[in-house]
């Protein structure tokens, strides 16, 4: 999902994920929204099926990355390229998350692109080398269960679509079919979307009421939710901790989840700043305008701007300048 959906289309996201199920009409099916446990499960299936292939004589990534080397048909100084770009790439990520300015955010977003596209050539490269191993045999069978664990003919979740024997004995078309409308499932309810989703005020509303309490929102024990309902909780409860410290999102955002979905981000990291500079008289946001800064914190006395301050001292601001702006005497 490219675009931005809906009100409609996030409202029966949202129902799906109260409901703890997706339906699918077309396929007279019911997703499954997995919880902890369920996962867990899941990665206890893949472990049971890693030493199984061990014991048939498969080798584990590692032992067979070991004899590429050996074999001088994969170089270490590759592997060890591989673990820099990636330690690039979630360094990449940390920063985004703390970043404010969208111009900032996006110069960081092209950077990751850049980065994970230099990985997935070396990536490539080595899955073309590796073939079959313990973890990939695992994983293979892992992700069959998942399929297979999804798919209900209830909506209370008690009735596999699926036996054990059934699923086994699938025609190719009818498992790719199956995995076709599992990966459209699991794509509706990206990170984007649950954060879409939480910037709505139909959720909002009902956020506000649960008294920042889960089990008074869904009804249940936390043990007993799933992931998604975790997740968008979480996230609900940041956004809300943004309207609470007296923020408002522009008007000019009503129509435009996306930007609004931006709009608590900055102003959630703007708020983390201020905390981490609380008892000085202003907050500095290197590089915003002075649109941005009053579109993150509604304008304000405690709002510093910097070109402003530049132009009192010619046009510029030299490092005794900033010192002075966070903590005049």
């Amino acid at each position: 999902m490219n675009d931005a959906p809906g009100i409609s289309e996030l409202r029966k996201l949202y129902k799906d994920i109260l409901t703890g199920y997706t339906k699918d009409y077309d396929f007279g099916a019911y997703i499954k929204h997995f919880r902890e446990i369920d996962i867990g499960y899941l990665n206890e299936i893949k472990g049971v099926h890693k030493s199984d292939a061990i014991k048939r004589g498969l080798q584990t990534e590692k032992e067979k990355i070991k004899s590429l080397i050996d074999q001088g048909v994969w170089g270490n100084e590759k592997e060890e390229q591989i673990q820099i770009l990636k330690g690039q790439i979630s360094n990449q990520y940390q920063t985004k998350r703390k970043l404010i300015i969208q111009s900032q955010v996006k110069q960081v977003s092209k950077r990751i692109g850049t980065l994970e596209k230099e990985l997935s050539v070396f990536e490539d490269e080595k899955n073309n080398l590796l073939g079959l191993t313990a973890e990939r045999y695992a994983d293979k069978i892992s992700s069959e269960q998942v399929i297979r664990l999804a798919f209900f003919s209830d909506e209370k979740l008690e009735k596999p679509k699926y036996t054990e024997e059934e699923y086994d004995y699938l025609e190719p078309e009818e498992l790719n079919e199956l995995v076709e409308r599992y990966g459209i499932f699991v794509e509706n309810f990206r990170e984007k979307n649950i954060k879409r989703i939480s910037a709505c005020s139909f959720f909002m509303n009902n956020l506000f009421l649960a008294k920042n309490d889960p089990t008074r929102f869904y009804g249940k024990p936390i043990i007993e939710l799933t992931n998604n309902q975790l997740e968008i909780f979480s996230i609900g409860l940041s956004y809300k901790g943004v309207l609470e410290n007296g923020k408002t999102p522009p008007v000019n955002l009503n129509d435009n989840i996306d930007g609004l979905v931006d709009w608590y981000e900055s102003a959630d990291n703007l708020g983390k700043t201020g905390e981490q500079n609380s008892g000085k008289s202003g907050s500095t946001v290197m590089g915003a305008t002075s649109k941005e800064l009053d579109s993150m914190v509604g304008g304000g006395e405690n709002v510093l701007d910097l070109a402003k301050e530049a132009q009192k001292k010619g046009g510029e601001l030299d490092m005794e300048d900033f010192m002075n702006l966070h903590d005049p005497k």
